[in-house]
């Protein structure tokens, strides 16, 4: 809303970046994510950027294309590998490979809170 204001008014050369967010926040009917997921697996991850000290972000990416595969996954393995097409733009495509790191202890904590949130419902 800051970034919107100061544009608006003409003084949005005064930002000097802006970092953007997303996350979920009802666990109620996860999906794939609910049907991929289990305790042993959440604990391997964790171990995973414990060890490096940070998530990859192409498995960050990895990550976030199977919480949507029909759209991110499985369209494109059927029009590229199978069809031999080229992919069509998608504007998710491009933000998702636009990767970057993620510490180990948020990764951990993001981990757990969804782990939870999941066993909750």
């Amino acid at each position: 809303m800051t970034a919107a204001h100061l544009t608006a008014i003409g003084e949005g050369g005064r930002l000097a970046g802006l970092t953007l967010m997303v996350t979920v926040l009802d666990q109620y009917q996860a999906g794939v994510a609910e049907a991929a997921v289990d305790e042993r697996t959440a604990d391997a991850a964790i171990a995973m950027s414990a060890r490096t000290g940070y998530l990859d972000g192409q498995s960050l990416a990895e990550v976030f294309a199977w919480l949507r595969p029909n759209d991110l996954v499985w369209r494109y393995w059927v029009n590229n590998y199978l069809e031999g097409k080229t992919p069509a733009p998608f504007d998710v495509l491009f933000w998702n490979a636009d990767t970057t790191r993620m510490a180990a202890a948020l990764h951990r904590d993001m981990v757990r809170l969804a782990w939870q949130l999941l066993v909750r419902y």
